[in-house]
């Protein structure tokens, strides 16, 4: 039986700094939703990562197989994961305006910080 070559350790979710569950502007409900989720990924990515170390490979071709479905599914999980790690990584802060590439495509598409992003919707029939 051919088996795929790697080493596999779990993972687990990291854990959220206490202030993310006391910020202004997001309820401590909508973190913990968010966390659930994120608990998910790390789950699904761990049970994938075990299915594939016991997968034979033989059997594989390049139209379908298990080891091609698994890997589609772990990419997701992994993408699920790092989404979240990062999302969790910018709440908080001190805010401010956004400088750099992303304050001048805001003033490219909307004119200014301050103009209502409903308006530029409406602006360009935008549904």
């Amino acid at each position: 039986m051919s088996t795929l070559a790697f080493q596999f350790e779990e993972i687990t979710a990291r854990e959220l700094k206490p202030a993310l569950f006391e910020l202004d502007g997001i309820s401590r409900e909508s973190v913990e939703a968010h966390y659930k989720l994120y608990e998910g990924y790390v789950n699904k990515r761990n049970e994938i990562m075990g299915k594939l170390g016991e997968l034979d490979v033989g059997s594989a071709n390049q139209v379908y197989s298990e080891v091609r479905a698994l890997k589609v599914d772990l990419t997701f999980a992994l993408g699920g994961i790092k989404n979240h790690e990062i999302y969790f990584d910018h709440l908080g802060g001190g805010g401010g305006e956004p400088d750099g590439v992303i304050r001048d495509l805001i003033f490219r598409d909307f004119g200014s910080l301050e103009d209502d992003v409903g308006q530029y919707a409406a602006d360009r029939d935008v549904q």
